[in-house]
């Protein structure tokens, strides 16, 4: 049954299902992206290993059901020094008009056909010397139930028939025969498979006496006489391969054997003999009584445990009992905390086979890359890898084959949703209880927010260096130009008389004048430009910068101002925060041609530890919120990862210093907030200022301090999340499952129509605005609105929600990123409720 179980597994597996797929869909996996050459790779991988396990296995095929049958893959161990080899495809053969192929293809999915033994063919003649094999074959479907090839496995029957040969009583061979009567196995060796060489000899014609009732299926023991006159007792055993292969066991006796072993008895003393059968009867009945109550207790608890049941073993049995049941009890403790170990640790646990075949899947695994453990084990860890890895994957495999523990700091893989994350990653060797190596076992910690919070260190590192560097240039600079402004001046007064000369004096001195303008905006960009700050109410400053800021942009750039109620004081310098608003607004016009829309909101925030946006760069605590948004071009994340250094622009030559920015990042900081930035191409810029509250002093319109949000916890549901930034779904996901509702979560907009083609218990839908390839969050708005109406639906952008409904007419509600768990858990209840 070993093979038939082996193709079933097979057929299940990941490997070849991948192969399947790439090869029904033009050369490529949908699902995984990778070729169908690349999972060719890996099923070979998975035949060879399986070899080294199965010594009996010689051969392991794929055969496609198209066409004439020919292989798509063989690997098979080769003479003499049966080493293992992967046949080269020009070498692959047809074998569509095989009797085992033919079976196989009328079989339904999951079903197992098991030839008769016979002689190998190769190329349609018998190969010498010759090897008696046995074939198991299944077929293999698609995902749509076509059939698409036939999995078989050849095993060598010589070492199963030399053990028959040599294995009878009275030193007389065991004879094996077919269903036919033809001889499998006979003591000598030239009748054997007569019927395929072309000297038929079988049961029939060695004892022509025989009866219709031994040749029957019931079997038993019977007088005959040979082709000879030869009188012998044969005994007929009817027995089956795998369960539908009927064969027969034949041991043959001479008479004249067994009547010497009967007088051998009879001469003996019978009293003795019977005196001494009675006392070894009572003595086992009593030894039974002793032993049947622990050996039943024994095997109840072993049950038990196999079904993962609590169980007590009889520790306390006397004698060996006992001592085997302490012994198994301490192992099966030993076990219950290696498991408990691995159920409970925070790292990714993942156990397999050498082909790749997961056998186990912790729980931090599910958390990890997206699958339950019902979807991971019997799949290969090769839908782990992503495009780019495979090499990487295929040596680590060779390594571990050959007993190494492989420790990577860092690499990729990939989760169920399609996102990469990058992992360390150690895999030890596992080994079989007989020293070889049976499998691995990877422990993967996720270093993706390490890597991401190491990144904004970095950033913040080298903005405080280069904020050092031109904080220290720009006062020495001062030092220098307070010298030549000093002179300048006493030169101009004693060289009025002299009108060339006073206009040389003038034009040094004004150059010298914006020299000292550029280091002022150094310092304010290193933090150490002077300050002075006062309470200050932001929606007052921000309603007179109004009529400034239209002058200023343009009849073309509307104004749109939305200023929360109840805005918390602020601690700031009122004319350093009038010029760092009018700088983001003209940066503004510039980005969207002097014609568009800006939107300066204000907000109270409360910033938790929690918070994935802005908690690695401000101390936990209440900020008021200044958000400056455009509908200009955007810029692209390398540009947006520098548009904070002094001197850099995009802007054409003598159109910009580059330093604009870098006053208001300077600002923002030294007044003990953060400016950051959200922006795409063609999508906009949204710039946020986070100032911190001025404790103990507020503008409302009551007059009280505003209190903070209680979290509306909801009342249960299924949310499908779609969000194309892995780091944000992360955590919205994590966000709602603590609100008590379950949550389903996805990349795209049109992964998002699957699932809801499939699921049909989502009862809301929270979805970004932009995302990148396919659909995104208003389209997939209006498309769930039309095909699904009783889904509620609620989007999320970064960009402001009066931009975001201002392009697009959309019905569903707009929640701004970044948002606090209160307000989520807020908008959230009111959508589901509505």
């Amino acid at each position: 049954r070993e093979p038939g179980n082996d193709m079933l597994a097979l057929s299940g597996s990941e490997v070849l299902s991948g192969l399947v797929r790439a090869s029904v869909n033009g050369g490529t996996d949908p699902e995984s992206g990778l070729s169908a050459e690349v999972w060719r790779g890996y099923l070979a991988l998975t035949f060879e290993s399986q070899l080294r396990a199965k010594s009996s296995y010689i051969q392991l095929r794929l055969i496609a059901a198209a066409g004439e049958g020919r292989e798509i893959l063989r690997v098979e161990r080769s003479a003499p020094d049966g080493s293992i080899v992967t046949v080269p495809q020009p070498e692959l053969q047809a074998k569509g008009q095989r009797d085992y192929f033919q079976r196989a293809l009328t079989l339904p999915p999951g079903e197992v056909y098991v030839s008769p033994i016979e002689l190998n063919q190769e190329h349609g003649t018998i190969q010498v010397p010759y090897l008696p094999v046995l074939r198991a074959a299944t077929p293999i479907m698609t995902a749509d139930g076509d059939l698409f090839g036939v999995l078989v496995v050849n095993l060598d029957m010589r070492p199963i028939l030399e053990r028959l040969r040599s294995g009878g009583q009275f030193g007389n061979a065991v004879r094996l025969v077919n269903d036919d009567g033809a001889y499998l196995v006979h003591p000598d060796p030239q009748r054997d498979f007569g019927w395929e060489l072309g000297r038929p000899f079988g049961l029939s014609d060695e004892f022509p006496s025989l009866t219709d009732e031994a040749l029957g299926d019931a079997g038993g023991v019977f007088p005959v006489e040979d082709s000879e006159g030869a009188l012998q007792a044969i005994a007929i055993v009817p027995a089956s391969i795998s369960g539908t292969l009927p064969v027969k066991l034949v041991q043959v006796v001479p008479f004249e054997d067994l009547l010497q072993s009967a007088k051998t008895v009879g001469e003996s003393s019978l009293l003795a003999g019977g005196v001494a059968i009675l006392a070894a009867t009572l003595l086992a009945a009593f030894m039974a009584r002793q032993m049947s109550r622990p050996l039943s207790q024994m095997a109840s608890a072993v049950t038990a445990l196999s079904r993962g049941e609590p169980a007590t073993l009889p520790v306390s049995a006397p004698s060996e009992i006992g001592q085997v049941a302490a012994t198994l009890d301490h192992y099966i403790q030993r076990e219950r905390l290696f498991g408990a170990a691995i159920e409970s640790s925070d790292d990714a646990v993942i156990i397999g086979g050498l082909d790749g075949t997961i056998t186990s899947w912790n729980p931090a695994a599910e958390r990890m890359f997206g699958y339950s453990a019902d979807e991971a084990v019997g799949a290969n860890a090769a839908m782990l890898i992503p495009p780019g890895r495979e090499e990487e994957f295929l040596s680590n495999r060779e390594r571990l084959h050959r007993g190494e523990t492989i420790r990577l700091p860092a690499t990729e893989r990939l989760r169920k949703s399609g996102d990469k994350i990058t992992v360390s990653l150690t895999v030890s060797p596992v080994l079989a209880p007989d020293g070889t190596i049976a499998g691995g076992c990877a422990i993967e910690r996720d270093m993706t927010e390490r890597e991401r919070l190491v990144d904004r260190l970095q950033q913040s590192e080298k903005m405080e260096a280069i904020g050092n560097l031109t904080g220290g240039i720009a006062h020495d600079f001062n030092n220098l130009l307070a010298v030549i402004i000093g002179n300048l001046d006493l030169l101009t007064t004693r060289v009025k008389g002299d009108t060339n000369s006073a206009e040389l004096a003038e034009t040094a001195l004004q150059a010298s004048l914006r020299g000292a303008e550029l280091t002022r905006q150094l310092l304010a960009f290193a933090r150490r430009q002077p300050l002075e700050p006062q309470i200050a109410d932001v929606n007052e400053r921000l309603t007179a910068l109004v009529k400034l800021l239209e002058r200023t942009l343009g009849a073309k750039v509307h104004i749109d101002l939305a200023l929360s109620d109840g805005l918390w004081a602020v601690m700031i310098d009122p004319g350093k925060f009038d010029s760092a608003i009018v700088n983001l607004a003209v940066n503004a016009r510039d980005a969207m041609q002097e014609e568009g829309t800006l939107r300066i909101a204000t907000y109270n925030v409360s910033i938790d530890r929690d918070d994935p946006y802005i908690a690695v760069s401000l101390a936990p605590g209440r900020y008021i919120l200044v958000e400056v948004s455009d509908t200009g071009s955007g810029m692209l994340p390398e540009v947006l990862n520098r548009a904070f250094e002094p001197f850099f622009t995009t802007k054409a030559q003598g159109k910009g210093t580059g330093l604009g920015l870098s006053m208001v990042f300077g600002f923002v900081t030294q007044s003990g907030g953060l400016l950051n930035a959200y922006s795409e191409p063609e999508q906009g810029t949204t710039f946020r200022l986070y100032f911190p509250r001025a404790e103990g002093e507020t503008v409302s319109d009551d007059g009280q301090t505003p209190k903070a949000a209680a979290i509306d916890w909801g009342e249960g549901g299924h949310i499908l999340v779609v969000e194309d930034n892995p780091a944000v779904r992360q955590v919205v996901t994590r966000q709602l499952q603590d609100l008590g509702y379950r949550v389903t979560e996805t990349s795209s907009g049109n992964d998002a129509l699957r699932i809801l083609q499939r699921e049909t218990e989502i009862d809301l839908v929270f979805s970004d605005v932009v995302m990148e390839g396919g659909i995104d969050g208003v389209e997939l708005a209006k498309r769930i609105e039309q095909e699904w109406p009783k889904v509620k639906v609620l989007l999320t952008s970064g960009y402001p929600e009066t931009l975001v409904r201002g392009k697009n007419a959309v019905s569903a509600g707009i929640l701004s990123k970044p948002y606090r768990k209160s307000e989520l858990a807020e908008r959230i209840a009111q959508v589901m409720r509505s």
